[in-house]
């Protein structure tokens, strides 16, 4: 694994994004993390998971840089594995938390709110949200819906549509982290 370090407890284990400082998301990442979670998913041993970034980030979200780069069959590859990916996660069935070591907009968001349970680390300055609208990028209604499971309807389209990143203490608030 390129992106992503696996630590196995006693009965879980421990999934740490692992792509530069800000652990970005490729494709590359989107592969390790879809096989990762199939093998945990048929693990007997493994009873749960623990999706977690490095110090200050837990993802920063797509690696725009990079995607930039594809072409349209390698951007179209890649939208449809990470939606796949997303559908994979929500549909995990042994426990799963996100422990959100930090920042957390845009793709790494979306990864947080697959999880059964969101701990975001403590700090002023760590943000979470979807704030795709503010770049233009267009958002699946399967991607809002899973946002408004957590924050409530009306609050969910409030802050998709101002592209809102929550601090730490909004979040707790709004519902996106449990603590």
């Amino acid at each position: 694994m390129n992106t992503l370090e696996i630590i196995h407890k006693e009965n879980y284990s421990i999934v740490r994004m692992k792509r530069g400082k800000v652990n970005a998301i490729n494709h590359e990442m989107v592969r390790e993390l879809s096989i990762v979670f199939e093998e945990m998913e048929e693990a007997s041993s493994i009873k749960g998971v623990i999706l977690t970034g490095q110090p200050h980030y837990f993802s920063a979200g797509l690696d725009l840089i990079e995607l930039i780069r594809y072409n349209e069959e390698e951007i179209n590859d890649f939208f449809r594995a990470f939606g796949e990916l997303y559908d994979q996660l929500l549909r995990f069935p042994k426990p799963f938390i996100s422990a959100i070591t930090g920042h957390s907009p845009a793709g790494g968001c979306v990864l947080a709110i697959t999880s059964d349970n969101r701990y975001m680390a403590e700090g002023e300055k760590y943000r979470i949200g979807l704030n795709e609208v503010a770049v233009n990028i267009q958002i699946s209604q399967g991607l809002i819906d899973a946002y408004a499971f957590w924050l409530g309807e009306g609050l969910a389209n409030r802050y998709i549509l101002e592209g809102k990143l929550l601090l730490g203490p909004e979040a707790l608030a709004a519902g996106l982290v449990d603590d």
